[in-house]
């Protein structure tokens, strides 16, 4: 009754005959004879192909290699420990002794115990970071790494990913975009906190960075609900960058808050390091934390370019003016292309509103391509007709090249004698 779903990424071949070796160490725990079925997902096919599958072995890994991955594991771990330790100036925590002595030998049930035990204990080692750094204005304030989802709950399962930091720098390409995060932390409530630029970001020569090439903004949560499958947190979990938040906001007793900085280079900008600092204010005083942007000496030219779709989506019903909605949507998806993503909406049909004058909006902007539609069910004459309109419309619009078809996510084996019947169909 335990259903999962294990994956592989990045095999590439050409034609001809192959042997794909993949690790399934993660899938020790399961029953290989229960395997189900195994999908292959091609992207961007040139062209209709077969694909044959041989046998299928379960091979034990070489011991050296083995031995060495689990060394080099454990080498990671005890440098996420040692850091927060020497963060913290203390002692191993007890829960942590024998598992610690465990990895001078380690294997995979040592590794993994480690694991589960650090996700419970780190939490409260980085919050004790926190609570010790905490300054006359009534909070502590530290640069953090952009992929730290930073949750409000400071008892929750975060753990920061590297050693928060009382300084940043950051390096991009003219024409580039690069974000980092600001957080904060009160041990008690503070109504009034606000972060701010405190000057345009310069160079020792005087040359500066516009202030209007950077947003600091504060962090939205979002309360979530339990979802339909197993996840580590249901609680308040940061996603809407408040950029129209101009107020300041407050910050609740032992939660973390997080500012999102972005800055988005100008393609003319000179080359060089760039120094400047921000200024959080309470009511109780204020705190400075610095940080510099090294320009790098050459320019990336505006737009994406890859193909990576990347779904995005807003509220149906927010804002609640249509025009001011598909405005919003497009500042979303110019976002994401600033940040050489590709906004695309993979899972929406053909019949979609205002599918050619988003397409075309985004693309001018420097998307590289866009999903004519969703292909999910079984063909008959209403959809083969709405794919046949949507066609011809992007035809007509002279984005057809641009065009791609996202079908069928994760289907069952029972499925895939109607999808072959369904992708012919499409192919007319």
């Amino acid at each position: 009754t335990d259903k999962k779903t294990f994956s592989w990424t990045g095999l590439d071949y050409a034609e001809g005959r192959h042997t794909i070796e993949v690790n399934v160490t993660d899938m020790r725990d399961y029953d290989l004879s229960c395997v189900k079925y195994i999908d292959f997902f091609a992207s961007r096919p040139t062209e209709p192909h077969d694909l044959y599958v041989g046998d299928i072995r379960l091979e034990m890994a070489a011991p050296e290699a083995e031995a060495a991955q689990h060394k080099a594991q454990a080498k990671a771990l005890r440098n996420s420990l040692q850091w927060r330790l020497n963060a913290i100036d203390a002692d191993l925590p007890d829960v942590l002794q024998a598992l610690i002595a465990q990895l001078e030998v380690p294997d995979a049930d040592a590794i993994r115990a480690f694991q589960k035990t650090a996700k419970e204990v780190y939490p409260a080692l980085d919050k004790l970071f926190f609570q010790k750094a905490v300054q006359d204005c009534g909070l502590a304030a530290f640069w953090c790494r952009p992929e730290d989802k930073v949750l409000r709950d400071a008892h929750a399962v975060h753990a920061f990913l590297t050693l928060p930091a009382a300084a940043v720098t950051l390096g991009a390409a003219r024409g580039e975009g690069e974000g980092t995060q600001l957080v904060v932390y009160a041990p008690q409530k503070l109504n009034a906190v606000r972060a701010e630029l405190v000057a345009a970001p310069a160079m020792a020569d005087g040359t500066t960075l516009p202030l209007e090439a950077i947003k600091l903004a504060p962090m939205g949560y979002v309360l979530t609900e339990n979802p339909a499958y197993p996840v580590d947190y249901i609680g308040y979990w940061p996603d809407p960058i408040l950029e129209y938040l101009q107020t300041p906001i407050p910050v609740d007793a032992d939660t973390y808050q997080s500012w999102w900085m972005d800055i988005q280079v100008p393609h003319d900008q000179k080359s060089g390091t760039y120094t400047g600092s921000v200024r959080i204010t309470t009511d109780k005083g204020e705190a400075t934390l610095p940080f510099s942007l090294t320009v790098f000496p050459f320019e990336l030219a505006h737009g994406v370019p890859y193909f990576s779709p990347v779904q995005f989506d807003n509220m149906p019903n927010y804002p609640a003016d249509p025009k001011e909605r598909y405005e919003y949507r497009l500042k979303i998806g110019k976002l994401l292309i600033d940040h050489r993503l590709q906004p695309d909406e993979i899972y929406r049909g053909f019949n979609r509103d205002k599918l050619v004058e988003t397409s075309k909006a985004l693309l001018d902007y420097g998307s590289p391509a866009f999903n004519l539609g969703f292909v999910n069910r079984e063909m008959d004459d209403e959809y083969f007709q709405q794919i046949a309109d949507a066609y011809q419309k992007c035809k007509e619009a002279g984005i057809l090249d641009k065009a791609y078809i996202y079908c069928f996510d994760e289907c069952p084996a029972a499925m895939f004698p109607m999808i072959k019947k369904t992708m012919e169909k499409v192919r007319e």
